[in-house]
This record gives structure tokens, C-alpha cells and sequence, in this order.
């Protein structure tokens, strides 16, 4: 299989976009809205019992 050399760093860069992609749906949004609802509760518990 015979590729032209400008055809190979863009389909890198591609899937390294598709990784960084998944990677932020995965495990960086979660983690915000873990994070977030964490929060949201800590804030209404101190409203509540202070």
C-alpha cells in the first residue's frame, strides 16, 4: 500500500483530534459533572444547615 507522504501527518493529526476528542467525552465531562453536582450539593447542604 503505497501513500503520498503529505496523506500521512494529516491522518495522524486526525486521529490524535479523535483521541483528544474521546478523551475529553470520556473522561473530562464526567468529571465536570460529577464535579459540578458535587458542588450544587455541597452549596444547598450549607444553605439548608447554616
Amino acid at each position: 500500500m503505497t501513500t503520498k507522504p503529505s496523506e500521512i501527518p494529516k491522518d495522524e493529526e486526525f486521529m490524535l483530534l479523535k483521541t483528544v476528542l474521546i478523551f475529553i467525552t470520556e473522561y473530562v465531562l464526567p468529571a465536570y459533572f460529577f464535579g459540578s453536582v458535587a458542588f450544587l450539593l455541597w452549596v444547598i447542604y450549607h444553605r439548608i444547615f447554616h
